[in-house]
C-alpha cells in the first residue's frame, strides 16, 4: 500500500493514476506505517515509512531539513542521463553538488546530484 500526500486539487488526477496502474495505494494517514509515500505536498517531514518520494520544483521541508535547497527551477526541460532523454513537463529543479547525475537540457548551471561513476 502507497500512502500519498497531495494538495485537495491533486486528488482527482492521484486517483486517476493510481487506478490506471492498478497499484494499491491511498490518501496518507497519519499515524499509518506505509512501505511508500509519495508525497507531493512537502509541508511536512512524514517518518512512517521505509522508502518516502517527495517531489515537486519548489523548496520543501524536507530540503530544509536537510539544508539542500534547489536552484530556481526552470520550465520545460529535458532530463539526460547515460544516453535517455526524459522530457520535463513543467517545472524541473536541480540541487547544487559536486558529482552531478541527471543533467538538464537546454543546459543550465546547476546539475542533479550523483556519482560520476553513473555517467555514460
Amino acid at each position: 500500500m502507497i500512502g500519498v500526500i497531495a494538495r485537495p486539487a491533486q486528488h482527482a488526477a492521484v486517483r486517476e493514476f493510481f487506478e490506471l496502474f492498478k497499484t494499491p495505494w491511498e490518501l496518507y494517514r497519519e499515524g499509518t506505517r506505509y512501505p511508500v509515500i509519495l508525497d507531493a505536498d512537502g509541508t511536512s517531514i512524514h517518518d512512517g515509512a521505509d522508502l518516502i518520494i517527495v517531489y515537486g520544483s519548489q523548496p520543501n521541508t524536507y530540503d530544509r531539513r536537510w539544508k539542500c535547497l534547489p536552484a530556481p527551477a526552470r520550465d520545460n526541460r529535458t532530463l539526460s542521463w547515460s544516453g535517455l532523454d526524459v522530457p520535463v513537463y513543467g517545472s524541473a529543479a536541480c540541487f547544487p553538488c559536486s558529482q552531478p547525475r541527471w543533467w538538464l537540457r537546454p543546459a543550465i548551471s546547476t546539475p542533479a546530484c550523483g556519482t560520476p561513476s553513473e555517467w555514460r
